[in-house]
């Protein structure tokens, strides 16, 4: 149960269902279960939220807002686009080495038919997708990038770099034997020092020839 009494009630349900979420995902997330954990009434919770679709699309949130403002705060800095791009990326990989879990269980949920999943993943490429792909044309119209479809150079970065951390992931589910793969990215896919490298290795091979 949630018993940090400096939270009021809303927080109490949001720091639940966050629990709930990470032990079980978003699909097994019940409006009863999140007040029983909170010690909350189902009154307040419908005061609070409404409905259950609300309370997920605000969990979703809750988890994604922070990387947004920290994507946004490399995408204003005073540097080259490229520098900034490579900053973003970071932030990026930095995230999903500490919150994995749930973006694989968001992913999963959305798939089986979570509508607020669903609505998060039609909708967060017009977020900090938006500010990646403008450096990028930043970066392209300052020389400092090869000219390519700015979407697909995201891809080819996001892929390279930031698709291993996820993978790595894997290692935490029990169901998946200890083959090359999850070998290989266990011990590659989140290491700070490889990312940086991968990172750093492919952004050089974008770099616009002379």
């Amino acid at each position: 149960m949630v018993d940090d009494p400096s939270l009021g009630t809303r927080e109490r349900l949001l720091a639940a269902g966050r629990r709930a979420a990470l032990d079980s995902g978003l699909r097994k997330v019940t409006v009863r279960g999140v007040c029983k954990e909170a010690g909350v009434n189902l009154g307040s919770f419908v005061y609070h939220f409404g409905q259950r679709d609300a309370f997920i699309a605000e969990l979703i949130e809750h988890t994604y807002a922070p990387l947004l403002e920290r994507i946004r705060q490399e995408f204003s800095m005073a540097a080259p686009p490229v520098e900034r791009l490579r900053r973003m990326v970071l932030e990026l990989c930095q995230f999903f080495s500490a919150r994995g879990d749930v973006i694989l269980r968001m992913w999963m949920d959305g798939y089986a038919g979570e509508a607020a999943a669903i609505d998060f993943m039609r909708k967060v490429g017009q977020r900090h997708p938006q500010l990646l792909l403008r450096c990028i044309r930043e970066a392209q119209a300052q020389g400092e990038l090869a000219p390519a479809p700015p979407r697909h150079v995201l891809m080819f970065l996001m892929t390279s770099v930031g698709l291993p951390v996820l993978l790595g992931r894997m290692r935490h589910d029990p169901r998946v034997r200890p083959n090359l793969l999850v070998r290989m990215v266990t011990r590659h896919g989140a290491n700070p020092r490889d990312i940086e490298q991968r990172l750093d290795w492919a952004l050089k091979g974008l770099q616009a020839q002379g």
